[in-house]
């Protein structure tokens, strides 16, 4: 099968080029909020730092029910899991922030675009409207 015009083949050198972009989009993103460009990065770190700290959380749980093993100390074990369910929580919350922040930034991303778009069309004449070349 033959690519298309519009469609280049997959290559390295086509990921790099794709790669020389992001600058600029990191430009957009910040001028049009940069408290919630932070926000959502931070909010997106967090969110891939918890499964790790589930994981050791679970291998802690684990772990301690095997020290505990017919002792009858029951509080370490319970203390174990409530660390769990502190990051399962934590988690939860990460993500009701996440979808919450990224829903608002979406509406500034447009809304800046939008406005950046209408200030070039204001800046051009009439006759570069009726230029196809142009459009």
């Amino acid at each position: 099968m033959q690519a298309s015009q519009t469609e280049k083949p997959v290559s390295f050198q086509n990921i790099i080029f794709a790669f020389s972009y992001w600058p600029r989009i990191f430009r957009y993103l910040w001028e049009s909020n940069p408290v919630h460009f932070i926000s959502i990065l931070i909010i997106s770190l967090s969110n891939a730092l918890i499964p790790a700290m589930l994981l050791v959380a679970t291998q802690n749980i684990v772990n301690t029910i095997i020290d505990v093993n017919g002792k009858g100390d029951f509080i370490v074990i319970i203390n174990a899991v409530l660390i769990f369910i502190g990051f399962t929580l934590i988690k939860e919350v990460l993500s009701i922030l996440e979808t919450h922040f990224t829903s608002i930034y979406q509406t500034h991303i447009s809304n800046h675009i939008n406005i950046k778009i209408l200030k070039k069309v204001g800046k051009m004449s009439l006759t570069n409207f009726e230029n196809a070349q142009v459009q």
